[in-house]
């Protein structure tokens, strides 16, 4: 049994304060730092939990934040089905980021089954949206459905995160029917509301890496280096790394590569390459791949081309099984 002597003595009280500050104020090496010496001295509650998993994330760290959100959905599990509902969205969130839709499907299974029955939130918005982005991969039939009663339920909730998701979704419909220009709208407006801020990192940042990854080829370059700029000033504001600056730094070298700036493009992709480690194999690895073929074609360098080539096949046939 701890003394008052052993509690007085106990740095983390002082550590998981000074964790929850720089936190607050979106200092996630510092925030994360504090909350790992904290755990590393004894378990940490669910909401400290939860933050070093936010943290871990936003600087990269994608497997441990998974792993923690794990953890911190068993202990709100057998409290609170809400909550652990909330988080299981998250959770499907992180793992379709990382690339892996079984996992991710798993974790929506299970926030339908926590929140079903509960009064409407932006977590069943966020669930919504999921399910709508599934459907578009597909495409189902009822798609159009599905995409108005997200904007529906944006509208009833007055949340700007699910009505910027709710045009994100609108434009993956209208790509599946071939709409493009239309899509391109609905992106544009998706990232005007993200960037006025107010909605949560991970969603704002689903938001920005949906606009950029229907930009590089499809969007005339002028409206393309302008979404790039403006996630980059949100992330570099938001203190974010990881897939965050993967993304930008994707898009940026796409930019790069089409105003023929070949050797900063080269910069950039190998930036984006070394962010996308983190994740399962993917159809962005593979585009990574596939401008840097083009960069090293423009600066002569065949066989560098050629090495992009082969890499950007083998993922697409390793996708493809």
């Amino acid at each position: 049994m701890a003394t008052s002597a052993d509690l007085r003595n106990d740095p983390r009280p002082e550590l998981t304060a000074t964790a929850r500050v720089a936190h607050a104020g979106s200092d996630w090496q510092a925030s994360y730092a504090g909350f790992n010496a904290a755990s590393a001295l004894g378990p940490l509650d669910a909401d400290d939990l939860a933050a070093m998993a936010a943290a871990a994330w936003r600087l990269g760290r994608l497997a441990e934040s998974v792993r923690l959100s794990e953890r911190v959905f068993t202990q709100y599990a057998r409290r609170d089905p809400v909550a652990a509902g909330d988080k299981a969205v998250g959770l499907a969130l992180a793992w379709l980021t990382r690339g892996d839709r079984n996992i991710g499907r798993t974790w929506m299974q299970r926030a339908r089954e926590l929140i079903g029955g509960a009064p409407a939130t932006p977590t069943h918005g966020y669930l919504l949206y999921l399910e709508v982005v599934q459907a578009a991969d597909a495409p189902a039939p009822d798609l159009d459905d599905r995409v108005r009663a997200l904007g529906a339920l944006g509208e009833e909730l007055q949340s700007p995160a699910v009505t910027a998701l709710a045009l994100v979704a609108g434009a993956r419909a209208a790509l599946a029917g071939g709409r493009t220009e239309r899509a391109h709208e609905l992106l544009d407006a998706a990232e005007r509301l993200a960037r006025t801020g107010g909605l949560p990192i991970e969603w704002a940042g689903e938001v920005y890496g949906t606009v950029l990854r229907h930009s590089r080829r499809d969007v005339d370059v002028d409206r393309s280096a302008e979404w790039v700029d403006a996630m980059e000033r949100w992330r570099e504001q938001a203190g974010l790394a990881g897939v965050y600056r993967g993304w930008a730094a994707h898009s940026r070298g796409a930019v790069q590569v089409r105003t023929g700036e070949h050797r900063r493009a080269l910069d950039s992709l190998a930036v984006a390459l070394r962010e996308y480690r983190t994740l399962q194999p993917s159809r962005d690895t593979a585009d990574v791949y596939e401008w840097m073929m083009m960069a090293h074609r423009s600066l002569g360098d065949g066989a560098a081309a050629e090495d992009d080539a082969a890499s950007a096949s083998a993922i697409l046939r390793l996708l493809a099984e």
